[in-house]
């Protein structure tokens, strides 16, 4: 069982956002996939500056082709990196049905969205990414059981957080006001 602090679901969002696995607090790093470590651990200098100039004008790109062509001009070494990792995610994607599929889809937008404020220099504050996590949560535990459980098989790790009631809870309380902060998610264990 670990403890868990509502800035590790930030993590689990904002993960592919960080440029070193050292700037991840190691309480959190088991909270995220094995892919996004690897792919984190494997930047180079040149290739963060690469990334960071990609996302800051990521708004000028039209297309996800526009964007690939200016990687591959940028860092070829990245592009190829990059498409690596991506291909990774994709496979599980494919392996999952609709439901799944279409909650899946939803919160890679949804971090990628939160790279993009982040990169552009609009951090996101506390208050929007609780409420992105809460409705996060909620979108999970709506879907069907096998939507949870074909979701669990390919992302357990984001299964295991999403899933967690006392996580669900406590941001609710936190966006109504009534939650008494990120300490008292401490004593709190994932199940």
């Amino acid at each position: 069982m670990r403890k868990v602090v509502i800035a590790s679901v930030f993590v689990l969002l904002t993960a592919a956002s960080a440029f070193n696995v050292t700037d991840i607090p190691q309480e959190y790093r088991d909270l995220i996939p094995k892919e996004v470590l690897d792919f984190i651990a494997s930047l180079t200098e040149s290739d963060k500056s690469a990334l960071k100039e990609i996302y800051e004008k990521f708004a000028t790109y039209k297309s996800e082709n526009e964007v690939t062509e200016a990687l591959n001009k940028k860092s070829p070494g990245l592009a190829e990196k990059l498409q690596k990792f991506q291909d990774s995610i994709r496979v599980k994607l494919d392996a999952l049905g609709t439901e799944a599929k279409t909650f899946a889809k939803e919160i890679f937008a949804n971090a990628r969205d939160i790279r993009e404020e982040y990169f552009a220099g609009s951090r996101p504050s506390r208050e929007q990414l609780m409420e992105r996590t809460l409705n996060t949560i909620n979108k999970y535990q709506a879907m069907s059981d096998a939507g949870k459980a074909d979701f669990q098989r390919q992302f357990p790790i984001f299964a295991k957080v999403f899933s967690n009631e006392k996580l669900a809870k406590f941001l609710e309380n936190e966006k109504l006001g009534k939650g008494v902060g990120a300490k008292s998610l401490m004593n709190h264990e994932v199940s």
